[in-house]
């Protein structure tokens, strides 16, 4: 089916700086994911490299082309130029299931296309993602799901919050490990009807509410998802200490391996102890605990 919304295409193509060591050279692939997760604040539904530039998709009534040029000035060291284009309704799902990958994590879960053959894993995913962000591709969902894996047996009967959910990877697989509440949140209406498609699909009872961190206010729970922005999680640790239950756990990613001694200093200010970490592509993801 085509989709009626209307979309724009925001191509981005950056270049290093004059001056600098890398001047003139074209943006190398590991700047492209740089400037995806700058973005990944803005209300676009999905990203594709192609030929040197990042492609960026976006229903037109929620493009704000000031915004994303704030976030493209705040790229150190290079330059940018920013072509936006109307784009033709298209059938979202056909491409993305004609390109997707099935996501693997060892043999314990695989994330994949309703029509996908499936590899016999443990924990079976299986999304549509209809536009929202989040298919268990990106380094920093795989590493989330590592740690899951790792601390499987804590998810038993478990209450858990999933803060940022998109798709609903997270939140499914929680599910899937045997929680026994688990609530799913995110500011973006595409993303909460997304994942509660794909809930359905999985055949699985989550409680998905289209709004942010607030939801943990009140409540009280054994783990907190939260593959956010490094600021949304520094900005909401306090509020992941409180609402942690005596030794419980805060799986938490989306920030780089630079920024995770930032990070854990926050943690460390709201009394919560970090366990370990996991690093993959320059991303890191980190469980911390409440004592």
């Amino acid at each position: 089916m085509t989709d009626s919304r209307k979309y724009l295409e925001a191509v981005i193509r950056l270049k290093a700086a004059p001056g600098t060591a890398q001047d003139g050279n074209p943006m190398p692939e590991d700047l492209a994911e740089i400037v995806m997760a700058m973005v990944s604040d803005l209300p676009f539904d999905s990203f594709s490299e192609e030929d040197g530039a990042l492609k960026c998709y976006i229903q037109e009534d929620l493009f704000d082309k000031g915004q994303l040029e704030a976030a493209l000035e705040e790229i150190p060291c290079f330059e940018y130029s920013l072509e936006v284009n109307r784009i033709a309704g298209a059938n979202w799902n056909s491409e993305w299931e004609s390109t997707f990958e099935s996501v693997r994590v060892g043999t314990d879960v695989e994330v994949r296309s309703p029509y996908a053959a499936g590899s016999g894993a443990r924990h079976e995913i299986i999304i549509s993602p209809e536009m929202a962000f989040g298919t268990g591709s990106h380094a920093t969902t795989r590493m989330m799901m590592e740690w899951m894996v790792r601390i499987e047996p804590s998810f038993q009967g478990a209450a858990i919050y999933d803060i940022g959910c998109g798709s609903g990877v997270l939140a499914i697989l929680a599910a899937k490990m045997g929680a026994a509440f688990v609530t799913a949140v995110d500011t973006d209406a595409t993303a909460t009807d997304s994942a509660t498609s794909n809930a359905l699909r999985n055949n699985l009872d989550i409680n998905i509410l289209c709004t942010d961190a607030s939801a943990l206010d009140g409540n009280r729970c054994d783990i907190i998802l939260a593959n956010i922005h490094k600021n949304i999680i520094i900005s909401e640790l306090p509020r992941f200490a409180r609402s942690l239950r005596k030794g419980g756990r805060a799986l938490l990613s989306g920030f780089f391996t630079g920024d995770a001694p930032d990070v854990i200093a926050a943690a460390r200010e709201c009394g919560l102890s970090t366990e370990g970490s996991i690093d993959e592509e320059g991303w890191c993801s980190l469980c911390v605990s409440h004592p």
